[in-house]
């Protein structure tokens, strides 16, 4: 009986340290959570939004960012702050080409000079139907979660039906720090009137 006792409290003892030790584990995470709010906060989806809204003339949303923590410590991003500043900021470092293959034979020229990596940011179908020669298709909404498909050391191109989800993208990958992104304005519908050739 004294052997079955003091296995039992041996068990118990065990479990109690395994305990200690998620609970220790779920601080760790807490504490990384917190972290995240924290740099989330300096460059958050909300400046993203803004800026998007300026450059599309959109209504800008009047909204704050609030989280908190599990420490309940307040990150309230005001928006009204520095908001104007972040996006003049923004909009002067756009250069004067707005990164931007212009016409049907800058596109020709950047592809058999520099081998680019075209991505056609429509959705599935829309490719499926018709694209530019070689390119490849990230949609749009999935361009994020398709970063390792776009190289920082190859030009790329975007392009769309109208241009309208072209600049998106481009605004998109811009702030993730790409710089060697470009649009293509003229996009499948200058393409196609150019009477350039189109691949299924």
């Amino acid at each position: 009986m004294m052997k079955m006792i003091k296995s039992f409290i041996v068990g118990a003892k065990d479990s109690i340290v395994g305990a200690k030790d998620s609970i220790v584990g779920a601080k760790d995470s807490i504490v990384r959570a917190k972290d995240s709010i924290v740099r989330a906060k300096d460059f958050s989806p909300l400046l993203v939004t803004l800026i998007l809204c300026v450059v599309f003339g959109l209504a800008v949303p009047q909204m704050a960012l609030a989280s908190q923590s599990a420490d309940s410590v307040d990150v309230s991003v005001d928006v009204s702050v520095d908001v104007s500043e972040a996006i003049d900021d923004f909009l002067t470092t756009i250069p004067a080409d707005y990164y931007k293959t212009g016409d049907i034979q800058a596109l020709k020229q950047v592809i058999s000079r520099d081998n680019p990596l075209i991505v056609d940011v429509r959705e599935p179908s829309e490719y499926a139907a018709g694209h530019i020669p070689h390119a490849i298709n990230i949609p749009l909404r999935r361009l994020s979660q398709n970063l390792s498909q776009i190289p920082k050391n190859r030009p790329v191109i975007l392009y769309c039906s109208s241009g309208y989800r072209t600049a998106i993208g481009l605004t998109s990958l811009q702030l993730l720090g790409y710089d060697n992104v470009k649009s293509f304005p003229p996009s499948l519908a200058g393409w196609k009137a150019a009477g350039e050739p189109v691949e299924s």
